[in-house]
């Protein structure tokens, strides 16, 4: 008897690891069953694959269970959860009087595409869940994100527009339109976290306006009832008005577009539902909860009635993907991970046919034009072009640079139209016209990026860094988002003052550091060992206020970094011995204060986490969601929970530093709250399931704080100091940001600019002062602008006036150096003209050693330099060390270059005086007979005189210059000239005796005539013979020679010189 009993245990534990194998999801989906029990079922499953494989659906996972699992600690009931709260309570406080803050917008700061890539892998801008194209028109398209609505183009992608960001909540799971009219549409709302439906919606303009149909959440949450998720959503293609909605509940049919509807297959899990291509009588659909697992269900009576197939070969489970194909209507095809079956007489038979190359099928798609030509797939894209006997992978999802195949990770959805692919990823709409060879990413322009958590430059109001969902980490600079980082992201820091320093992490907190602002990265890892237990998804990163290089990373332990993440220098600081840490927070104005929490548990450290004791006595029994400190009050601490229960307490406050606790919630009742923040005016900000919720310390009353901004979660809230802005991360519209409360017209120091960049390897060297900068918007003329600085944070009241230098606030002298390793503070302080007065963040950092100053001079000179009463005749150089007057080295390398003597001679060439040096520094012609005048313009090392004279050179060579003899130069026309030679003079110089020799007699009234240099006749005589002895008594001086003809002129001319 024993014997039987053990092998009927084994045959009920195999039986439940196979059925585990795909209704895990179906555990996840069905609130009926405990969260926990829904957790271990999926890790039962978990422990007999490789979870390590990429698609295996473990990360997706452990991602749910962030997600919700606060919701429901620690009972794990989701069977009486309402979740419908959030709604109620923000519909509640908008109908009431007085309910909003100030008009202040808020702004959109993306991303809105992912176009640039620094050091990251697999970018993408967010996840697609449902998509539609018009027949008639592809530039016309509808696309619905989970979490960030629906959004509607008119031209092909090039712009979008979202039409629903103001419902009740902003996702958009599944939509469908009239075969009849594209202007009308139908779409599921829901919960991102939960999936859990908020109601169908209908629009018959183009998903401009939206009407609320029967299936809706507005009155006992209509048929769909209060936990159900929407996993189908159809229009019959063949049968006008007809609608069908599957649920994890039930199925749904309508023949009145939801006007009305029949509810069949009550309990049934209905995940995918098909049409047969020419028959409206048949339906098909997978129903996860049938005791018929190895068979989908088909209806001959248009789904009045379901009838389970024969039983398909090889399965134990009916989790999967139904195709039809318009050009084998009888033909149904049925996708389970990556296995391909089919039939052939309308799916009452199926064999298997194929299977694809890597990945499971998620969706799959048969081309409507060619019935071989098939897309599917689920990490990465593939095409079957045998009608799913074969795949083959046309992309690859972690790639740095993405090509034209690129489309992300984790295809949701697929559809084809006209022979055109179009598929919805965790990252891109995309459109292949080509079979799915290339891949055109059409959703640039839609702002829906999932954030956990965001970090933001105190320096610099434009600088953030975000972690999201399957899109990993990106940097906002001033001019664009950059992709920095792949895979999920997590908490974020930037350095205060340095803003290129920054940190990032993946989930379970494995960090990476860049020092360049995104332009590289840096492993840092996580410091303790271990895999998903010893950190929280998000794990908190936290940068210490009192020495601004040093960050705590926060596991199960409390970890510490000097060096700004380094690699190899984390230290453990302490252990709180709660488990794993969710959230941190440290005190802004008494650096010794930390506080941690995990689940329900919150601890205290008076030692910045060396040791800890529990303050949680007087809060509720539940998982704490954020943790913040008062900034003007290191007393005051702040918790919020973000549960679904109906229980009033989402919000306490402790002015004791946690001995007592008091119950804030007040009108907010039952909101659930992500994120907490308070500014120093003592203004509480809340991101919560609806938007932003703030109200002042002392008031009872919680106010919506949402003008322009999405009815979506808000995850995370920053506050950046100097331009009194509230930012807030969102969970499916990115990031957002608005002024403060009662900040509007206030001063905004939007940049601080330290003098010297700080490091991680070295502090600010004591003979190197800091001076600060910083750029300041205000609309009026304003009072003063200083900055305040000191060696303790609460006692910065050393001034430096700040003066304003062409729209740039510089300080007018540098904070003094003061001994090594000293921490220094500063914040500047700017006074608009009502007195309306702004503060930066306290900067800080730390005073170094003495840091050699490296100079060098150069000096030229000629043939010589005097220096320190040395004589320098060579070039060379000479390396001097100084003190400066803060006793540190200053090292001065003197380069000596010594030019020596150069050619300086100068040359007549035809008309032409040239230098005989070409390669000199410079030129300047001379006129000797004007006391060596510079004549303007002529700097060439050729010159053409224009007038007979004498002329010199003065020729610089590097450092020297020196100028030539002077040399006479006779002008005469171009006409005047016949050649050059024509005749000679011998001697020349001569002493007034000469000999003309003439090389050719050309005419018989050839003269001779002597002229001074100033055009004075001197001497004439008849030449009869080609050589001819002539004395002209001439005095010593330089004379011009002419041979001329009575009938032609002057044939040629000489310089000659007497000497006697």
């Amino acid at each position: 008897m024993r014997t039987i009993f053990f092998i009927f245990l084994e045959f009920l534990l195999n039986s439940s690891l196979t059925i585990g194998q795909s209704d895990y999801k179906n555990w996840i989906d069905n609130p009926e069953i405990n969260f926990y029990d829904a957790c271990q079922h999926a890790e039962n499953y978990f422990n007999t694959i490789d979870k390590s494989v990429k698609g295996s659906g473990w990360k997706p996972y452990l991602r749910w269970k962030h997600l919700n699992e606060s919701r429901f600690y620690p009972s794990g009931n989701r069977a009486n959860v309402d979740y419908h709260l959030a709604q109620q309570t923000y519909n509640k406080i908008l109908s009431s009087n007085n309910s909003r803050q100030a008009n202040v917008p808020w702004f959109e700061l993306g991303p809105t595409n992912a176009n640039y890539i620094t050091s990251g892998y697999n970018p993408g801008i967010g996840r697609v869940e449902c998509l539609e194209v018009n027949p008639n028109d592809d530039q016309n398209m509808y696309m619905g994100s989970r979490s960030g609505g629906f959004y509607k183009t008119t031209d092909g992608g090039k712009t979008w527009k979202n039409t629903t960001q103001y419902l009740s909540v902003p996702g958009v799971h599944n939509m469908t339109v009239n075969p009849l009219d594209f202007n009308e549409v139908f779409i599921s709302l829901a919960q991102s976290f939960s999936n859990v439906s908020h109601g169908i919606f209908h629009s018959i303009d183009g998903g401009e306006t939206w009407q609320a149909t029967a299936l809706n959440s507005n009155t006992g949450f209509g048929g769909l009832g209060s936990t159900a998720i929407v996993k189908i959503l159809a229009f019959h293609p063949l049968i006008k008005d007809m609608i069908f909605v599957g649920t994890n509940n039930g199925l749904y049919r309508s023949t009145d577009k939801l006007k009305s509807y029949t509810y069949l297959l009550p309990d049934a899990y209905i995940n995918e539902l098909a049409f047969h291509p020419t028959d409206p009588k048949i339906v098909y659909l997978i129903d996860g909860s049938s005791t018929f697992r190895t068979s989908i269900s088909r209806s001959e009576d248009m789904g009045l009635t379901f009838k389970p197939s024969k039983a398909i070969p090889g399965i134990s489970y009916n989790i999967g993907t139904l195709m039809t194909s318009p050009t084998q209507v009888d033909h149904l095809y049925f996708a389970q991970g990556k296995n391909i079956f089919k039939s052939v007489d309308k799916g009452i038979n199926f064999t298997k046919i194929g299977t694809t190359e890597y990945n499971i099928i998620n969706d799959c798609v048969i081309s409507d034009i060619d019935s071989n030509l098939w897309i599917g797939g689920y990490v990465n894209v593939e095409q079957s072009t045998n009608g799913g006997k074969t795949f083959h992978e046309v992309n690859n999802w972690n790639t740095i640079e993405p090509d034209s195949a690129y489309t992300h990770a984790d295809l949701v959805v697929a559809k084809c139209l006209k022979g055109v692919f179009y598929i919805g990823t965790d990252g891109y709409l995309c459109r292949s016209r080509n079979g799915g060879r290339t891949w055109d990413r059409l959703n640039d322009g839609t702002g829906i990026r999932e954030f956990y958590r965001i970090g933001i430059s105190q320096s610099n109001k434009f600088v953030h860094i975000g972690g999201s969902q399957d899109i990993g980490t990106s940097i906002l600079d001033e001019k664009k988002w950059n992709e920095w980082n792949g895979g999920d992201g997590g908490e974020c820091v930037v350095h205060p003052l340095q803003q290129k320093y920054m940190m990032g992490s993946f989930q379970y907190g494995t960090r990476k550091i860049t020092l360049d602002g995104g332009l590289s990265s840096d492993f840092s890892f996580n410091p303790e060992e271990g895999d998903y237990n010893i950190a929280d998804w998000t794990a908190p990163l936290i940068v210490d206020h009192e020495d601004q290089m040093n960050v705590f990373h926060y596991g199960t332990k409390v970890h510490s970094n000097s060096k700004f993440g380094e690699m190899g220098a984390w230290k453990e600081i302490g252990n709180p011995n709660v488990g794993v840490i969710n959230n941190a927070a440290m005190s802004s104005s008494n650096f010794s204060l930390m506080a941690i929490s995990s689940r329900e548990k919150i601890m205290l450290s008076g030692d910045k986490g060396k040791t800890w004791k529990s303050i949680t006595q007087g809060l509720p029994n539940l998982t704490i969601s954020a943790i913040t400190f008062d900034p003007s009050n290191d007393s005051t601490i702040i918790v919020c929970y973000d549960n679904y229960l109906a229980d009033d307490q989402k919000i306490f406050i402790s002015k004791n530093l946690g001995t007592t606790w008091q119950n804030i919630t007040y009108n907010l009742s039952n909101m659930p709250i992500h994120d907490v923040i308070m500014d120093r005016d003592r203004n509480i900000y809340l991101g919560c399931e609806i938007g932003v919720f703030s109200k002042s310390i002392d008031e009872p009353t919680w106010k919506i704080h949402n003008v322009l901004l999405p009815n979506v979660a808000a995850k995370d809230l920053e506050i950046h100091q100097g331009s009194n802005t509230l930012k807030a991360a969102t969970w499916g519209r990115g990031l957002w940001e608005t002024t403060l409360l009662n900040k509007e017209t206030f001063p905004r120091i939007v940049k601080v600019i330290p003098s010297i960049e700080l490091n991680n390897k070295l502090n600010v060297p004591i003979n190197n002062l800091m001076n600060v900068s910083c750029t300041i918007d205000y609309t009026s003329l304003l009072k003063s602008v200083y900055l305040l600085w000191g060696t303790k944070n609460k006692t910065v009241d050393q001034r430096i006036e700040i003066i304003d230098s062409a729209g740039l606030w510089k300080s007018k002298e540098g904070i003094p150096s003061l001994a090594k390793n000293t921490a220094v503070y500063f914040k500047i302080v700017v006074v608009g003209s009502q007195s309306d007065t702004s503060e930066t963040y306290t900067f800080m950092y730390r005073q170094g050693e003495c840091s050699p100053q490296y100079k060098t001079i150069d000096i030229s000179a000629c043939r010589q330099y005097i220096f320190e009463n040395d004589t320098i005749t060579s070039s060379k150089k000479i390396v001097k060390n100084f003190k400066d007057k803060f006793s540190c080295d200053s090292i001065v390398t003197y380069n000596f270059i010594i030019d020596q003597q150069f050619d300086k001679t100068i040359t007549k060439v035809n008309r032409t005086l040239i230098a005989n040096n070409p390669n000199a520094t410079s030129y300047q012609w001379l006129d000797c007979q004007k006391n060596y005048s510079a004549i303007i313009g002529e700097t060439k090392f050729e010159f053409n005189p224009k007038t007979s004279g004498q002329y010199a050179l003065e020729i610089k060579s590097n450092s020297c210059i020196d100028t030539s003899e002077c040399l006479t130069y006779i002008f005469v026309t171009s006409d005047q000239v016949i050649i050059e030679g024509d005749f000679q003079i011998v001697p020349n110089p001569n002493s007034g005796n000469v000999i003309v020799n003439i090389k050719d007699i050309l005419y018989k009234d050839l003269h001779m005539e002597i002229k001074s240099i100033d055009g004075r006749l001197l001497f004439s005589e008849k030449l009869k013979n080609k050589s001819t002895s002539i004395n002209s008594f001439l005095p010593e001086g330089i004379y011009t020679v002419a041979i001329y003809s009575d009938a032609h002129g002057i044939l040629s001319s000489k310089i000659v010189s007497v000497k006697k």
